[in-house]
């Protein structure tokens, strides 16, 4: 009965020979890119050079601690 009822189920298709709806006119980065899209791996990058910066200073703080350990 289950999948008797997934059949029933109405698809909705465009009717034949309509269009493609519009997509947004974002302006064209020189790269190929949109501008949305340059935004947003700008910022992923400005994120992943901080996390870069927190695991160098956790490297560090490791490397000191290591090294008062093998002092003792």
């Amino acid at each position: 009965m289950a999948l008797f009822n997934l059949f029933k189920k109405k698809i909705d298709l465009p009717p034949i020979g309509a269009t493609e709806p519009e997509k947004p006119n974002f302006p064209e980065h020189p790269m190929g890119m949109r501008e949305e899209n340059s935004d947003k791996l700008e910022l992923i990058r400005t994120k992943l050079d901080l996390l870069n910066a927190k695991l160098d200073n956790i490297d560090r703080k490791l490397a000191e601690l290591e090294r008062l350990a093998e002092e003792k």
